[in-house]
This record gives structure tokens, C-alpha cells and sequence, in this order.
């Protein structure tokens, strides 16, 4: 039995990158890309939170009046995503043609918008539940706070939304 030497030459970074790279698969391309997505999102709240962080330090040292950075930061990750979410369905796409295999875009870009669902259901939820805290009080600072909730919980509908309209347009 010999031993291939070769494949321990090979950059560690090829196995990571071979992981990510699709395979044809409707439901392992479109788990992988939930999975990637999950990322997607941890990386994008630990954005959010530092931009956050900086706007309170900045409005303590300066205070100058912003409108919602977060929302701002927000739109401009998914927007970035979105172009992603592209290139990633056309990929599954040609690895699905190549295969012979039937493409199947709904599945493909419901499965990937799994991690938004379930970021969109959370706040919409917590944001209702916040909302009849606030309205049992009567307290302003919370009704701003779950109308704010609810509508980032929106947006992440909205992107899971725009991830099936993706996975679609790029099939096609």
C-alpha cells in the first residue's frame, strides 16, 4: 500500500474552501449556504453591536444627532450579502447542470433563508411581547424599543425574502 504524500502538501485552506464550493445537491447546497448565512449574521450583529458601541462613545465626546447607524449598517451587510447569495446560487446552478440534476431554486433559497427566518421570527415575537410590556406601562422608551425590534425583524423577513427572489432569478 503506498502512501500519498501529496495530499498533505496541499494548503489547509483547500479543504475550507472545497467545503463551501457547490456540489449540485439542492439540500447540501442549500444547507451549506445557511450555514454560511448563520455566519453571515453572528459577523453581522457583532458589526452592529461595535458600530453601536462607537456611536455611544462619539455621541458622549460629540453629541451629534444620528439616524439609526445600525438600521444603516444593516442594509448596507445585506446588500453585500444579496451579491453573495447571487454568485452562490449561479454556482450551485452550473454544479447542478453539470450533474444532470434537476435545479430546484425554491427549496435551494428556502433552506438557505432558514437562519433569517428564524432571526425574523425571534424579534418580530420579542417585539410584539415588548410592545404589550410597553403598552401595559404606558412607557414611550419601550414602545420606541419593540417598534424598533419589529421592524429590524421585518427587515430579516425581508431578507429571507430576498434570498428566495435571489436563488430564483439566478437559476433561470
Amino acid at each position: 500500500m503506498k502512501f500519498d504524500f501529496d495530499e498533505f502538501r496541499r494548503p489547509a485552506s483547500d479543504g475550507v474552501i472545497d467545503w463551501f464550493r457547490p456540489t449540485g445537491s439542492t439540500v447540501v447546497d442549500g444547507l451549506r449556504l445557511a450555514a454560511i448565512n448563520t455566519v453571515f449574521l453572528v459577523a453581522l450583529l457583532i458589526v452592529v453591536s461595535v458600530s453601536s458601541l462607537l456611536l455611544r462613545i462619539v455621541n458622549w465626546v460629540l453629541p451629534i444627532p444620528a439616524i439609526f447607524p445600525a438600521f444603516i449598517v444593516v442594509i448596507a451587510c445585506l446588500a453585500f450579502g444579496a451579491f453573495g447569495w447571487q454568485r452562490y446560487a449561479a454556482a450551485h446552478g452550473r454544479a447542478a447542470m453539470a450533474r444532470g440534476k434537476q435545479t430546484r431554486p425554491d427549496v435551494f433559497g428556502a433552506l438557505a433563508a432558514l437562519p433569517f427566518i428564524g432571526l425574523a421570527l425571534l424579534l418580530i415575537s420579542s417585539g410584539i411581547l415588548s410592545l404589550f410590556f410597553a403598552m401595559i406601562t404606558f412607557s414611550g422608551g419601550r414602545t420606541f424599543d419593540a417598534l424598533a425590534r419589529i421592524l429590524y425583524g421585518l427587515l430579516f423577513a425581508g431578507a429571507a425574502a430576498a434570498n428566495l427572489i435571489v436563488a430564483r432569478a439566478a437559476s433561470d
